[in-house]
């Protein structure tokens, strides 16, 4: 999708169509997570993948670790990234002396089961209640925030002696359960954005939405997961809904769409730039001979300081975002759009990863 309008771009790589086809271009991502010899086997010429989640999860150590919460539960969906956050909550909560004592998966949504996805989620929050623990970190989609505590409340899986932490935000897909259920929440924010007011990408946002329909239609072997045969767009599982956060409205583009984009426009511009210094055409990105020139130096170059989708706009010489700092909320309960109580501000040492959680204790009852 966005190599299509990066080719449409008459200001960058005037002489090249990038093709998704085969996988010729050395990808960067800075939010995708993929585990890294996978990465490798399917791109030949993968470089490295920042993985922005790992941010939110050592955020939730120094959160833990200030509470002094030495062993927790872990909840998770099977799909998108999710899998893989279980897999480094299991990694960095131990590596910070705090045991992961449960893990477990959500069923899948199936629409063909029932409209709500809390009922068939509800033996995994069974499971969690049945381990005696009080703290919980759910992993899963935006939409899915809304049912994971519907099925906590239906389990008893909540009150004053209970703490759920969820990354996620509020949108949910069908008749919208009781705000009030999120009340207590608690989630962790980037303040880097993305700002959905941010002039460019209202800019962008019309020229991503003619888009959709077309990358659905001519792209297909790029989106397998996809239920290409749905026709009826008020279902969630209408293919173009995947593409935003808030599926049925479709006017808040998914951070996967705005990382993307952000990081292959990066990339065709540090191909042009290295076009220009070489005294060279595109010929020479299809024949291969400029690739071992694309430093990941190169790379970063364009993206420095550059107006972004996502608001990520400072990398670390290694390649990762710069982040800091990030912010613990509450949510109130009050309305499905309120982003909550800022509770506190969290800064992750570039060097380390260690975080220093500050909070605002009038904020907290425990």
């Amino acid at each position: 999708m966005a190599a299509r309008e990066i080719n449409m771009n008459p200001d960058v790589l005037q002489d090249v169509t990038i093709t998704t086809a085969r996988f010729l271009l050395p990808p960067i991502s800075s939010s995708q997570a993929a585990l890294y010899d996978a990465a490798v086997t399917i791109y030949p010429l993968f470089y490295r993948f920042a993985v922005r989640i790992t941010e939110q999860i050592q955020a939730a150590v120094a959160q833990h670790k200030y509470f002094g919460w030495t062993h927790i539960g872990v909840v998770y969906s099977k799909s998108a990234v999710w899998p893989l956050s279980a897999k480094l909550s299991q990694q960095l909560f131990p590596a910070n002396g705090i045991s992961v004592v449960a893990s477990v998966s959500m069923t899948l949504y199936d629409p063909s089961a029932s409209q709500t996805y809390y009922p068939q989620i509800k033996s995994a929050f069974e499971f969690l209640r049945s381990t005696k623990l009080r703290i919980f970190l759910a992993l899963a989609d935006t939409w899915q925030t809304m049912d994971i505590m519907m099925a906590a409340h239906r389990v008893n899986l909540v009150g004053r002696d209970y703490a759920i932490d969820d990354p996620s935000i509020h949108e949910r897909w069908d008749t919208p359960l009781d705000a009030s259920l999120l009340q207590g929440v608690g989630y962790i924010r980037f303040t880097t954005g993305p700002f959905f007011t941010d002039p460019y990408l209202q800019a962008w946002l019309p020229r991503f939405q003619s888009t959709v329909a077309w990358a659905v239609a001519n792209e297909p072997q790029l989106y397998q997961d996809l239920r290409l045969n749905e026709t009826d767009t008020t279902q969630q599982d209408h293919p173009t809904n995947f593409f935003f956060d808030d599926p049925g409205t479709n006017q808040l583009p998914s951070y996967m769409v705005l990382a993307g984009y952000d990081a292959t426009l990066g990339m065709a511009q540090a191909f042009e730039k290295l076009i220009s210094e070489s005294g060279t055409t595109g010929q020479a990105l299809a024949n291969g001979s400029l690739t071992s020139r694309l430093t990941l130096d190169r790379m970063l170059a364009p993206l420095q300081g550059a107006k972004s989708l996502t608001g990520m706009t400072t990398f670390t010489p290694q390649g990762d975002p710069v982040v800091n700092p990030l912010t613990f909320n509450l949510f109130r309960g009050t309305a499905l759009t309120d982003l909550g109580i800022l509770a506190a501000n969290i800064t992750l040492d570039a060097a380390t990863g260690n975080g220093v959680f500050s909070p605002d204790k009038s904020v907290f009852v425990w």
